[in-house]
């Protein structure tokens, strides 16, 4: 069996300690037998880098020949979490079946669908889920919650095949990368809603622009 911590941080009134993100294995009995190496820039920190409190590995799968988990949201280094105004960039990894890394890519969240009410009021949203459909493509459920409205739901199928591998990009925001290795510019997945239907695409932030895709109402 497979499963994954968000992990925790100080953030707001909450005084915790820095707890990383993980993916471990467990036998049928519940013990422990290994954890999948998580990429340094999901290093979970007291700072402005890392994940946001919350907005961990969320969801997790199993494709054909491998692993995959999302991030919840945005890293503080990859830009501000989604308003109504914008979207924001979360980070989908693929590991091998042995656990070690092998890509990360972009996946755009949309904007809320309004502000919330009070326009001063509380939001998020993020990916709560993923499973794989093979080793290249997957469904996400997509959610977002706004005070005064409560919750909204979108299934999408996103498709890695031509977006951009951000392992080494420790931010999306600046183009900062990890030591010295070089990443090009992030291209997101190709995605599209999970239904009938067609609206325009989402953006999310910082220098990484949306792959257009069809999607539904």
């Amino acid at each position: 069996m497979l499963w994954s911590s968000e992990g925790d941080r100080p953030g707001g009134t909450t005084t915790v300690p820095v707890f990383p993100l993980s993916v471990r294995w467990m036998d049928k009995k519940g013990t422990e037998t290994g954890e999948l190496r998580v990429p340094g820039n999901l290093t979970m920190t007291d700072t402005d880098t890392g994940p946001r409190r919350n907005f961990g590995f969320e969801g997790l799968t199993f494709s054909p020949h491998g692993i995959a988990a999302m991030v919840e949201g945005p890293l503080h280094q990859d830009g501000e979490p989604v308003t109504a105004e914008h979207g924001a960039p979360a980070r989908i990894t693929l590991w091998s079946r042995g656990g070690t890394p092998r890509g990360q890519y972009v996946y755009p969240l949309d904007p809320l669908p309004a502000a919330p009410e009070p326009p001063d009021g509380q939001s998020d949203a993020g990916v709560s889920e993923i499973l794989a459909i093979d080793d290249h493509r997957y469904l996400a459920l997509e959610r977002s919650w706004r005070e005064g409205a409560g919750y909204a739901v979108k299934p999408y199928e996103v498709d890695l095949r031509r977006a951009t591998n951000v392992l080494c990009r420790d931010s999306l925001a600046t183009g900062r990368r990890q030591g010295l290795l070089t990443c090009p510019r992030a291209t997101p997945q190709r995605r599209r809603r999970a239904a009938r239907g067609r609206a325009a695409a989402g953006r999310p932030a910082g220098d990484a622009a949306a792959f257009p895709g069809r999607r539904s109402a």
